[in-house]
C-alpha cells in the first residue's frame, strides 16, 4: 500500500516499511524459486540423457547375448514393443523443457534408429549364417561402413 501523505522534501509515495519488507521477501523468494525451477529443469534433462545412455547400453548388450530368433524377438519387444524401454522413456518427453525437447528428441531417436538396426542387422546375420556359425557366434560389431572388422581386431589386440 501507497502512502499519500508526504513528508517535507519527499517528492513521490513511499511503501510503508512492513509493505517494503514483504514486498522485497517475495522478490527474493521468486528468484529462488526460477533458480529451483532452473535446476529442476537441468535434472530433468540429465536423467533423460543418463537414461538414454544407458539404455543404448543395455539394449545393445541384450543384442549381443541373443542367439536365437525368439532371443531377438525378445529383445525387440523389450526395447521395442509398444510397452517397450523406447516408448516408455520417450513418454517422458512431457517433463523436458520446451527449449531442449529437441536435442533430448534427437538423442531419442537416435536411440531407436541404433537399436534397430543393430537389432535387423543381427537378425539378418542369424537367418544368413549355417547353423555350425550360429552355435558359435558370441557377439555382434557395427557394419563394415563403420569399419566393423577393425573395431573388432582392436578389441582382441586390446582384451
Amino acid at each position: 500500500r501507497v502512502q499519500r501523505d508526504r513528508r517535507p522534501g519527499e517528492v513521490g509515495p513511499r511503501l510503508e516499511k512492513g509493505r517494503l519488507r514483504n514486498y522485497l521477501t517475495r522478490r527474493r523468494e521468486g528468484a529462488q524459486r526460477e533458480k529451483s525451477f532452473a535446476a529442476s529443469r537441468l535434472r530433468v534433462i540429465l536423467f533423460m540423457e543418463a537414461q538414454i545412455e544407458s539404455l543404448r547400453g543395455e539394449a545393445l548388450a541384450s543384442l549381443a547375448d541373443a542367439l536365437t530368433a525368439a532371443d531377438l524377438a525378445a529383445v525387440r519387444v523389450k526395447y521395442l514393443g509398444r510397452a517397450g524401454a523406447i516408448p516408455l522413456l520417450s513418454e517422458g518427453m512431457r517433463s523436458v523443457p520446451k527449449e531442449s525437447k529437441a536435442a533430448v528428441g534427437k538423442a531419442l531417436n537416435a536411440l531407436r534408429t541404433d537399436v534397430t538396426v543393430a537389432l535387423e542387422g543381427r537378425e539378418q546375420a542369424l537367418a544368413n549364417a549355417a547353423d555350425e556359425v550360429k552355435a558359435s557366434a558370441t557377439g555382434v560389431t557395427v557394419s563394415n561402413d563403420e569399419d566393423g572388422v577393425a573395431v573388432v581386431v582392436e578389441e582382441l589386440f586390446q582384451g
